[in-house]
């Protein structure tokens, strides 16, 4: 049974993209800073670097990551490294993941006190999430069985 679309379906089409354009430009404007520091925006590179330094680390999945946050702290001080530098920093490194890791760790012995660690974790978090929102997925078909794609 093949059902053409409705106005009520360009209705439904234009709110979803509304409300999909709203998150995306709440995700690209939010100011997240460090200390009173602007990080940089959650680019693809950095995503890339991101997710490449945290297979290294053999991470948790993020599923698990959510029940217990403490297991989250190198990752989060990745991020948060990365949000706060520029590929400038870490491009002569890129090729040697133990001297880039190594340049992040020191980093935040410097920079990162005991009190700082929820607090990493949670913007860290936070910004994963803002990326999420920013994710294109394909959106749920009404057909049953008939799937004629997006």
């Amino acid at each position: 049974m093949n059902t053409a679309p409705t106005f009520e379906d360009d209705i439904v089409d234009q709110q979803f993209a509304d409300a999909a354009a709203a998150d995306r430009q709440t995700a690209v404007l939010s100011s997240q800073q460090w200390h009173g520091t602007p990080l940089q925006p959650f680019t693809i590179r950095r995503e890339t670097l991101y997710f490449r330094l945290r297979a290294l680390n053999d991470s948790l999945p993020i599923h698990l990551v959510r029940k217990h946050p403490e297991s989250f702290l190198q990752e989060a001080i990745i991020l948060l490294w990365l949000c706060l530098h520029t590929p400038e920093d870490w491009n002569p490194m890129r090729g040697n993941a133990a001297l880039l890791m190594e340049q992040i760790e020191s980093w935040a012995d410097q920079h990162l006190t005991r009190a700082d660690q929820m607090p990493a974790i949670e913007l860290a978090l936070q910004i994963l999430s803002s990326a999420d929102s920013t994710r294109a997925i394909p959106r749920p078909s009404d057909l049953q069985g008939e799937d004629l794609g997006n």
